[in-house]
């Protein structure tokens, strides 16, 4: 049996970087597909569905083609999923290709997310590195009744876990969820958490590298430029 199902199904090629930082995982048996091409979301379907039918591995890890990761974030993340009861989506912190943001949701509970090694409950998880039990995708599929999807004779088949969709939230009103997040919207449907470990700080490549300590740079020069700016404003008014 495999230790875990690694994916790096994507709309576009995988980038060297990130098939080095795969090729260099140590201390465990893992199965490791790599599909692109028809849209951001059919290739993770595939890869997903791949895992649930074709593989006996206990835990799924997602990966997008431009993360750079090491063998400790592996570790952390192997961790965090065999600790728990298998009803937790968990992941780790990388930016928006613009360095602005995290690239996962807000916290549940829409305060300020504390990059400070412990865990933090958020709304809605990235793929870009992503890990999940064969239990909950398992269970996904039972407790919403999802179709496995064909596209010809010829094509992979696939569960539609991703969808790049419109949906109306309770709390937030009408809202376009990506396919990563509606796949977080899923697990919470059925009863899992979602949880970012802080730990887990990965590079995500772009036209440039963004780290997330350059993230909070950036932040902090902001909140800094702002500060004098009103401070400034103030003393005209005055």
């Amino acid at each position: 049996m495999y230790d875990f199902f690694i994916s790096t199904c994507a709309d576009d090629t995988v980038t060297r970087e990130t098939i080095n930082c795969v090729q260099a995982i140590k201390n465990y048996k893992f199965y490791w597909i790599s599909a692109h091409g028809g849209g951001p979301c059919r290739p993770k379907n595939v890869g997903m569905t791949q895992f649930l039918l074709e593989d006996d591995a206990l835990y799924f890890i997602s990966i997008d083609r431009d993360i750079i990761f090491t063998q400790k974030h592996i570790d952390y993340l192997v961790e965090d999923l065999r600790s728990s009861d298998g009803m937790t989506i968990f992941g780790g912190c990388y930016v928006i290709k613009d360095g602005s943001r995290l690239a996962c949701s807000d916290k549940a509970d829409n305060s300020e997310i504390q990059l400070d090694g412990r865990m933090e409950e958020v709304m809605w998880m990235s793929t870009g590195f992503l890990g999940v039990s064969r239990k909950l995708v398992q269970l996904i599929v039972d407790e919403l009744k999802l179709p496995l999807l064909t596209k010809g004779v010829l094509a992979a088949s696939a569960y539609p876990f991703f969808e790049d969709r419109a949906y109306e939230d309770p709390n937030l009103g009408w809202l376009w969820l990506s396919e990563d997040y509606e796949f977080s919207r899923k697990a919470r449907s059925v009863g899992a958490n979602v949880l970012l470990d802080t730990r887990i700080w990965l590079e995500h490549l772009g036209k440039m590298k963004w780290t997330v300590k350059e993230m909070l740079l950036r932040q902090l020069d902001r909140r800094a430029y702002e500060g004098n700016f009103n401070k400034q404003a103030k003393n005209n008014d005055g």
